[in-house]
């Protein structure tokens, strides 16, 4: 059962497993500063406690790390799995090899539950994170060497068929 609301003291009292049930559902997350994001959980990286907030009529989303969690509130159990929104941008032509890798990278990262979008013939994970072609290693273009090293550990660990 989830409970409606969880309050947070410090990084470490995160409970992952818990965070975890929180996913699909239509929550209300205030941060320490006061700031407050509502939107639907798409996923909880299991290291950090960050959270994926989807808002749908924006078509945005929202990177919320673990440690400024204070309070997270059930608004809506939304009852199904969230998919990503279509990305009009992504109707660019991009020849067949390279269109291929680029769709079986985003199918990778999204069955691993990384919200990619394509634009263009670039993969984007928001602002924080692209991937250009030929979609490998050390096409990742990051600032942050954490999300970095992640989503290369993951592309690494993509089966080659």
């Amino acid at each position: 059962m989830i409970p409606n609301s969880k309050e947070v003291n410090e990084c470490h009292n995160i409970d992952i497993i818990e965070l975890r049930d929180y996913v699909d559902k239509y929550v209300r997350i205030s941060i320490k500063g006061g700031k407050v994001f509502e939107g639907v959980m798409y996923t909880v990286d299991p290291v950090s406690g960050c959270v994926v907030l989807v808002n749908r009529p924006t078509n945005s989303f929202d990177l919320i790390f673990g440690h400024a969690v204070d309070k997270i509130v059930v608004l809506k159990d939304t009852g199904e799995k969230l998919t990503l929104f279509d990305n009009p941008q992504a109707n660019q032509k991009i020849d067949n090899p390279k269109k291929d890798a680029m769709i079986k990278l985003k199918n990778w990262l999204l069955q691993n539950r990384i919200p990619v979008v394509e634009v263009g013939a670039e993969l984007k994970l928001g602002d924080i994170l692209t991937i250009v072609p030929p979609y490998t290693l050390d096409c990742c273009l990051c600032t942050n060497e954490i999300v970095l090293a992640n989503v290369q550990r993951l592309i690494q660990s993509m089966p080659t068929e």
